[in-house]
């Protein structure tokens, strides 16, 4: 629920409550002192009537018969007191003897009012004035003004009525200020509780008495550092989570970004696989159609010494070119698998590059190069593996670079390694294909690479070589100015 600003507060409301509850005590309390007065004043209006009557009945009483002098006397003498409006005289005939004051013989009545029922202004009192002997030797009568009683009355009221007025504005002005005392420490407990609704748990209530106020105080701040504790540790627990959320989602983005690469590798394997069954059956067939073609016709024509030559060199060529391709796809599993072995000996590397050159069919108008220092250091490594790797780089080389060109294979002592490099001045390679140059079955789809047979294993063969020593293998290559391969090896070969 949401409080307006104009909502009338708590401690008004109880001042109001307050101011009603003490004007309706007070204007009773003033009643019942008015009616209380008001029957005083009656009261003793009547008590004077009577001891006025009472001492003239004393005064006279021992005599037999009223004198007429005297009680002329007597009246004008009761007549003049403050109150006493008339005074009138009887015989015990109840015939008029004297009055005295401002009085209506007509109206005279022989019996008293009752002061609590006079409707006019007149309290009318009578009573029988009595001899020596008890008998009724005259009678008397006396009006009083009741003017006098209404005027104290009024006077009593007015007074009052001020007192009253007084006394309320003194008990708001205390109910105020003693409420704005009691209640300031619930209006501190009010605005900390709002403090805390926007979070901020610096907000505190000062604890001034050990009352059951000072006792909310001090549990309302208990509950604040509770509150603050709970809320930093839920903090820190959203945060947790929160952070271990961000992980997940890295986790599963890089997740979904491994299965968008392995699904992009399983289409290119498929791809591949598909490539490779037709280019295994391609060049599986090639050579064992040209095996059983020349195998075929030396069976059936008698050929001269010459022809059968021919045809043999060109079954061996065939039969060659197949255990080769065999030989790849045996390595390239034993690669995959882990179960390639090295027979690892001490290895001369110019040794093996200069026995390479000497053995390879160089094509007519390409020059190979050797620089190697003659301090070459002899390195830990698989001799004919480390062959394997610089025949399939080198006919690589030798498969792009024109007539004219050349081929330089140079080594580089480097601390604890040797680092070789095959450089040739061909057409060099894309940078589209760079990439991919070391995968498996990968092969360009230039002039060159069309023309000339192969598995695309070679490359991928001597990356896996070269690891396997514990190295690696970079190309570098710029279109027109020919492709650079760079394997390092190590001196020494850690044992397993």
């Amino acid at each position: 629920m949401i409080f307006g600003s104009k909502a009338v507060s708590f401690k008004i409301k109880l001042i109001l409550l307050i101011a009603i509850v003490s004007t309706i005590s007070i204007y009773f309390t003033f009643w019942l002192r008015a009616k209380s007065f008001e029957t005083g004043l009656e009261t003793s209006m009547y008590l004077r009537a009577e001891i006025v009557l009472n001492v003239i009945d004393y005064s006279i009483n021992y005599e037999s018969q009223l004198a007429r002098a005297q009680i002329s006397k007597y009246a004008k003498q009761i007549a003049q007191e403050q109150q006493i409006l008339y005074v009138v005289f009887f015989n015990k005939h109840d015939k008029l003897i004297a009055f005295g004051g401002d009085v209506d013989l007509k109206h005279i009545r022989f019996k008293s009012d009752n002061i609590f029922h006079v409707t006019n202004n007149i309290y009318h009192v009578y009573t029988i004035i009595h001899g020596n002997r008890g008998e009724k030797i005259g009678s008397v009568a006396i009006g009083f003004s009741m003017e006098s009683l209404k005027s104290e009355l009024r006077k009593y009221i007015v007074s009052g009525i001020i007192l009253f007025t007084f006394a309320i504005i003194l008990i708001l002005i205390f109910t105020y200020f003693g409420l704005t005392y009691f209640f300031k420490p619930i209006e501190q407990l009010r605005d900390a509780a709002i403090c805390v609704s926007k979070r901020d748990f610096s907000c505190k209530v000062p604890v001034r008495s050990k009352d059951e106020i000072g006792q909310i105080a001090y549990q309302f701040n208990q509950m604040v550092d509770e509150l603050k504790t709970f809320y930093t540790e839920l903090e820190e627990k959203v945060e947790e989570a929160t952070h271990n959320l961000k992980i997940s989602n890295k986790q599963l983005e890089e997740k979904t970004k491994m299965l968008e690469r392995t699904n992009s590798k399983l289409v290119e394997l498929d791809r591949l696989k598909s490539d490779f069954v037709s280019m295994v059956s391609h060049e599986l067939r090639t050579p064992l159609t040209g095996i059983i073609g020349f195998a075929q016709t030396m069976l059936r024509l008698k050929l001269g010494e010459d022809q059968k030559k021919q045809y043999l060199e060109i079954i061996d060529l065939e039969g060659r070119r197949l255990a080769k391709l065999i030989e790849d796809f045996l390595d390239i599993s034993k690669i995959e698998s882990g179960s390639l072995g090295l027979h690892v000996t001490r290895v001369r590397i110019p040794d093996i590059v200069e026995e390479i050159i000497s053995s390879t069919i160089i094509p007519a108008g390409i020059k190979i190069k050797k620089v190697f220092d003659e301090k070459f250091p002899e390195i830990d490594g698989d001799p004919d593996k480390i062959k394997q790797i610089i025949i399939n780089i080198l006919s690589n080389a030798l498969k792009y670079t024109p007539a004219g060109g050349s081929i330089t294979i140079s080594g580089t002592d480097q601390n604890g390694d040797v680092l070789i490099s095959i450089h040739d001045t061909g057409q060099g390679i894309t940078k589209e294909d760079i990439g991919s140059i070391f995968k498996k079955f990968f092969r360009g789809k230039d002039d060159v690479t069309i023309s000339n047979k192969g598995s695309g294993l070679g490359l991928a063969i001597s990356k896996g070589l070269v690891e396997a020593h514990g190295g690696n293998i970079r190309v570098e290559s710029e279109l027109g100015k020919g492709s650079t391969f760079t394997f390092n090896l190590p001196k020494v070969q850690k044992k397993v």
